[in-house]
């Protein structure tokens, strides 16, 4: 099994529109094969699928239309 992302990066969600950058603290591995990511941000912990993540910045997703 091969794992994108390791403990200790900082990484994005690729739906945040803020684009605050997280660490990842934990990995979690499923029998299905699925793999969760535990992220950090400030004192709040979330749990997200590989594909919600990025290793990039989108700066576009804050601009919005007037």
């Amino acid at each position: 099994m091969q794992i994108k992302y390791e403990l200790g990066q900082m990484v994005y969600l690729a739906t945040d529109v803020e684009q605050m950058q997280r660490m990842i603290v934990a990995i979690n591995i499923y029998i299905d094969g699925s793999v969760m990511y535990q992220l950090v941000c400030g004192t709040e912990h979330t749990t997200h699928y590989e594909v919600e993540i990025t290793e990039e910045k989108n700066v576009l997703m804050g601009i919005t239309e007037n």
